[in-house]
């Protein structure tokens, strides 16, 4: 019985011993490459009514959002880690008081069209060095 508890002890502690993968961090930049304002309205598509926050970028003004970290570096395009910048799931982006753009990413992962301009998509932003990513608001 000694053995049995010996030997059991010995294989827990022997699958026990995992490497930890590295993590490396990242930041996503918001950056109002227009002449004009950007406002940005968060919220939660279940809750369309009730803005969680509101973010506003004045002409060549940069926001950086938090540091993420990540298992690996690679260009997913279609990683979500842009996401960790926002309290919501939706946003609408008004440009010069004016027009309105809505933004979305479900609880699945899927992006609102055009992904290619999606902020919650990692593949819209621009790797512009030292494990920071910038999306550029254009006319």
């Amino acid at each position: 019985m000694k053995n049995v508890i010996i030997m059991s002890l010995i294989i827990l502690s022997f699958f026990s011993c995992v490497k930890e993968s590295r993590m490396f961090q990242r930041q996503y930049l918001l950056f109002n490459g227009t002449q004009n304002t950007v406002k940005i309205n968060t919220y939660r598509a279940s809750y369309p009514n009730q803005i969680i926050d509101v973010l506003v970028l004045n002409e060549n003004q940069i926001y950086e959002g938090e540091r993420v970290e990540v298992e690996r570096l690679s260009n997913d395009s279609e990683g979500i880690g842009p996401s960790i910048n926002f309290k919501g799931d939706s946003l609408i982006v008004i440009f010069n008081n004016e027009r309105k753009s809505v933004v979305q990413i479900d609880f699945f992962g899927n992006f609102s069209e055009p992904t290619g301009r999606n902020i919650f998509r990692h593949g819209s932003y621009v790797n512009i060095g030292n494990d920071q990513f910038q999306f550029t608001f254009t006319e």
